[in-house]
C-alpha cells in the first residue's frame, strides 16, 4: 500500500459496518510527508456522505522495512504494539487521571486490520482548509513551536507543556513499574515481546557511535576509545535487558502535536497529541526522557540564544524534566547524558540544519565527549560545554 491509488483500492473493499466511521470511498487521499517509519495518508471525506461520515482521518500502513531506508528490516508486527498503547494503554492511563485535567492523549484508533498491517486513526493535525471559514485551531508540532514560536505567550505555553508532558510521563512509568500488581502486569505483558524497537534504538544510539566517530575523521585516544566501548556495552546490555516499565519509546518532539486556541497574541494550549507508538516497549524508564530531549539539545546546538526560538526551545525540556522530577519519578543523570551524547553523534545525519561537515564533526566530537564526562561525573565539563545540558543536570543531581 506505497501508492494512494492502492490505499483507495484498500479501501473500497473493507466493510467498515462495525467501525465507527465508514472509511470506504473517500473524497481525496494524500500522502502525509515526513515520516520515517510507515506509509501514511491522509483521508479526505465529503461532509455530505452521512451520518457516520468523518471530515479526515489519518491511515497508516506498517511493511516490512523503514520507509526512509528499504534495506532496514523492521517487521510490520510493530504496528501491534502501536494498536495496544493507542487502546489499552491510553484507557488505562486516562482513568490514572479521573478528576485531575490532563490534556495530553493519544489519537483514537477508529480502525485496525492486523493481517493487512493497515490502522486508521484520528487526524490530530487536519489542515485548516477543513475549516468551512478557514479559520479554528491552530495544530503545531513541537517541533516547529520550538524553532518558530506561535504566541506572545510562548514560553507560558511550554511551562504548560512541560507540567502537562513531565506529569504525563511520570504516570505511564509508575502505573506500568510493578510486576506484581495484576494492571501493571496486564500492560507490560502487551509490550514486552516488543524488542526490535529496541534494538533499533540501541544500534542507532548507541552501537553506531564508533562508526559515526569515524565518518567525521575522529580520532580519540586509545584509552577513551577503549572506555567508549565499555559505556556503550553497558548502555546496550541496560536498555536491552531492564523491563522497568513501560516506555513510549519515540518521544520524539515532532511526535508531539499541539493544538493552539486564541485568535490574538495569546494563544491557549488546549490539547497534546503524541504520535507514533510504535516503539513502545518494556525498557528503562529514563529513555523517555533522555529521547525526548536528546532532539532539543541539537536544536540548542544548532541555534544557539539568545532569542525567542532558543528559550522556547530550552523551557520545553527544563519544564518537563521539573515537572516528571516533581511528579516523584527521577532520572539517572549519566544514562541520560550518554544518550544524549549518543544520539546526538548518530542522528546528524538527518539534521538539515546545517549542512557543513566542520560543524556536524564538532557535534559528534561532543556528543562522544559528553558520554565519556558522563561516565566521569564530570558535570561541570558538560555544562561548560553546553549551558543547557548543564541547567537539566542541575535538576538531576
Amino acid at each position: 500500500m506505497d501508492t494512494e491509488p492502492r490505499v483507495e483500492a484498500y479501501l473500497n473493499t473493507q466493510d467498515f459496518s462495525t467501525c465507527k466511521y465508514d472509511f470506504a470511498h473517500p473524497q481525496h487521499v494524500e500522502a502525509i510527508k515526513g515520516g520515517t517509519t510507515n506509509y501514511t495518508y491522509r483521508l479526505l471525506y465529503s461532509p455530505e456522505k452521512g451520518q457516520r461520515s468523518v471530515v479526515s482521518a489519518v491511515l497508516k500502513f506498517a511493511a516490512e522495512y523503514a520507509t526512509n531506508d528499504p534495506f532496514t528490516p523492521f517487521s510490520s508486527e510493530r504496528q501491534r504494539y502501536e494498536a495496544h498503547a493507542m487502546r489499552e494503554l491510553a484507557d488505562a492511563l486516562n482513568a490514572q487521571y479521573e478528576g485531575e485535567e490532563c490534556i495530553v492523549r493519544a489519537p483514537e484508533l477508529y480502525y485496525y486490520d492486523d493481517a493487512s498491517h493497515v490502522m486508521i486513526m484520528e487526524d490530530i493535525s487536519p489542515p485548516p482548509s477543513l475549516s468551512a471559514s478557514g479559520a479554528g485551531p491552530l495544530y503545531i508540532s513541537l517541533e516547529n513551536m520550538c524553532q518558530s514560536p506561535v504566541g506572545e505567550n510562548a514560553l507560558e505555553l511550554m511551562r504548560l507543556l512541560g507540567d502537562q508532558l513531565g506529569r504525563y510521563l511520570y504516570r505511564l512509568h509508575s502505573l506500568t513499574r510493578g510486576a506484581s500488581e495484576p494492571a501493571s502486569r496486564d500492560l507490560r505483558v502487551l509490550f514486552l515481546p516488543n524488542s526490535m524497537s529496541k534494538e533499533i534504538d540501541v544500534q542507532t544510539c548507541f552501537r553506531d557511535v564508533p562508526a559515526k566517530l569515524a565518518q567525521y575523521g575522529i580520532r580519540l585516544s586509545a584509552d577513551d576509545h577503549n572506555k567508549l566501548a565499555d559505556i556503550i556495552a553497558d548502555l546496550d546490555k541496560d536498555y536491552m535487558n531492564t523491563p522497568e516499565s513501560v516506555i513510549m519509546g519515540d518521544t520524539f518532539f515532532g511526535n508531539i502535536i499541539l493544538k493552539l486556541n486564541g485568535n490574538g497574541g495569546e494563544k491557549t494550549l488546549e490539547s497534546i497529541s503524541i504520535i507514533d507508538w510504535e516503539f513502545a516497549a518494556c525498557a528503562p524508564c529514563y529513555v523517555d526522557l533522555a529521547h525526548y530531549l536528546s532532539e532539543i539539545w541539537l536544536q540548542d546546538r544548532f541555534f544557539p540564544g539568545p532569542g525567542p526560538a532558543a528559550a522556547v526551545n530550552q523551557e520545553a525540556a527544563i519544564s518537563t524534566f521539573q515537572s516528571y522530577i516533581r511528579s516523584g519519578g527521577s532520572v539517572d543523570p549519566r544514562r541520560l547524558a550518554c544518550y544524549v551524547g549518543g544520539h546526538a553523534a548518530c542522528f546528524l545525519q538527518f539534521m538539515d540544519w546545517n549542512d557543513h561537515d566542520g560543524v556536524k564533526r564538532a557535534v559528534a566530537k561532543e556528543g562522544a565527549l559528553m558520554m565519556l564526562h558522563a561516565d566521569k561525573g564530570d558535570w561541570a565539563e558538560i555544562g561548560r560545554n553546553s549551558p543547557f545540558m548543564g541547567k537539566i543536570l542541575e535538576l538531576l543531581l
